[in-house]
């Protein structure tokens, strides 16, 4: 009988240390997470997001005199319950034809990553991303191609409102990017 009882004492000991330990570790100590647990939002979060938008950036434009252009584009967002964004928007300009894109991307820990391909060509596309997505202006930064094909970056305003091209241009030229292993333009 000695020995079923320690046998049992023992269990009933392992038993309750475990609990208490268990219970101390979960309350006490860290969860050995190093980012600390933050709810995602739903998409009711992001309410302001689906509709027009007006996108502005600079590119080169071998028809026109000067290093730099200000292209700006009108698009339609919509944005899925998985944070997905799908659009439509279109660039035109005075002395290009008007083209048509289409957006694809993603609501992602704040920040707003999108790809834009042209429907006419698609071998013309770019990438996007906006940081801290709670305003009706964001800026962020472009990546591409410009007319003569060659890699370029700009700040990127995005506005749900229109703005002309005279304070777009002043936004972006406040916005820094820095550039590595490149020329600035």
């Amino acid at each position: 009988m000695e020995i079923i009882e320690t046998v049992i004492a023992g269990l009933v000991v392992a038993i309750i240390s475990s609990c208490a330990g268990f219970l101390l570790n979960s309350t006490v100590f860290s969860k050995g997470e190093y980012l600390p647990n933050v709810p995602k939002p739903d998409s009711r979060g992001y309410q302001f997001f689906p509709g027009k938008w007006h996108e502005y950036h600079f590119t080169y434009d071998p028809k026109l005199e000067g290093a730099r252009w200000l292209a700006s584009a009108e698009i339609n967002f919509e944005l899925d319950k998985n944070f997905i964004v799908d659009g439509t928007g279109f660039f035109a300009t005075e002395h290009r034809r008007v083209l048509n894109y289409l957006y694809r991307g993603q609501i992602s820990s704040g920040s707003l990553y999108y790809t834009a391909v042209c429907k006419e060509d698609p071998d013309d596309a770019y990438c996007v991303l906006f940081r801290n997505i709670n305003d009706d202006q964001l800026i962020g930064v472009i990546a591409g191609l410009d007319y003569e094909k060659h890699l370029f970056s700009s700040p990127i305003l995005l506005s749900k409102e229109p703005v002309n091209t005279t304070n777009a241009g002043k936004i972006l030229d406040a916005a820094k990017i820095k550039h590595f292993f490149g020329a600035h333009v």
